[in-house]
């Protein structure tokens, strides 16, 4: 029943980088370290590519700044032939990584990564990306947001002309694109992905669609922040957590841990959906199809 339990999810997580807090605090627990002795790769041709080669680091941050100018942080990309990458001047950008834990984070504040080099259909112009990492060792993609309303989808599709036809889980993430959708991050290798919102009413989902296919396969962390958010998770056992505001929060498919509590009676709602899911919220929440 809403408001009975007293130890929460969202407490329990603390200690293992899914503590409460904003996005940005969040976000630092999580982010990309340093090993000793890493070395890494990164170049920008004349093409528009941005290409970064982790090597032994354990991850990289992916970000703009307000005039447009790409960060790889804590990395310097070298451009002997090219002006240094911008979000006006890059097509593409191409992450690499090796055995071992690594992690990639994505900083969609000042703008995101639009409009990109080049003209693609519709509204949906934006750098591509694609971020491949060694496989089964619990390698992640951490989404953090700006402090805008952000619409993110995760899915899966599958690769179209391969051979193979293999499925490709695929973000979106700006997802309100009008016309021309389609999906803007591809990846291959990543055990788990954190979408983790700032203020603002955002939409984080891993259902799929907006280009993104079915359902995400993998295990998510989604949280909000201030503002009445729509977060719902996808096929696996995922933690789907809101903030201050009126959310409206969604498990999927899965054993999902879904926790609306944010000391404000009635003003949540959690749908469990199918699975053995546990829901945390304030008395006065509504609560359907949450079996703990």
């Amino acid at each position: 029943m809403p408001g009975t339990k007293a130890v929460s999810i969202r407490s329990r997580r603390v200690g293992i980088g899914f503590a409460a807090g904003s996005a940005l605090v969040l976000g630092a627990a999580l982010a990309p370290a340093v090993r000793a002795g890493a070395e890494v790769t990164c170049t920008f041709n004349s093409n528009g590519v941005l290409r970064v080669d982790m090597g032994a680091t354990t991850g990289a941050t992916l970000s703009r700044d307000a005039a447009g100018n790409i960060d790889v942080s804590p990395w310097t990309c070298s451009h002997p032939n090219a002006p240094a990458p911008t979000v006006t001047n890059t097509r593409q950008i191409k992450v690499f990584g090796d055995d071992g834990f690594q992690s990639v984070m994505i900083r969609l504040a000042n703008g995101g990564f639009s409009p990109g080099l080049g003209n693609e259909r519709g509204s949906s112009d934006e750098i591509e990306m694609s971020i491949i990492l060694g496989a089964n060792d619990n390698d992640n993609i951490i989404v953090i947001g700006s402090s805008g309303p952000d619409h993110v989808r995760l899915g899966t599709k599958s690769s179209g002309g391969s051979p193979l036809n293999l499925p490709i889980p695929r973000i979106n993430l700006n997802a309100d694109e009008s016309t021309g959708i389609d999906d803007d991050v591809t990846h291959l290798g990543v055990e788990k992905i954190s979408v983790l919102g700032e203020a603002g009413r955002d939409n984080l989902s891993g259902e799929g669609g907006a280009g993104t296919g079915g359902p995400s396969a993998i295990s998510l962390f989604v949280r909000g922040d201030e503002g009445g958010d729509t977060l719902v998770g996808g096929m696996s056992n995922d933690v789907v957590e809101g903030s201050a505001g009126a959310d409206t929060i969604k498990g999927g498919q899965g054993a999902d841990e879904l926790d609306a509590s944010d000391g404000v009676a009635g003003n949540d709602a959690s749908f469990g959906g199918t699975g053995n899911d546990e829901c945390v919220s304030d008395a006065g929440d509504a609560e359907t199809s949450c079996e703990i």
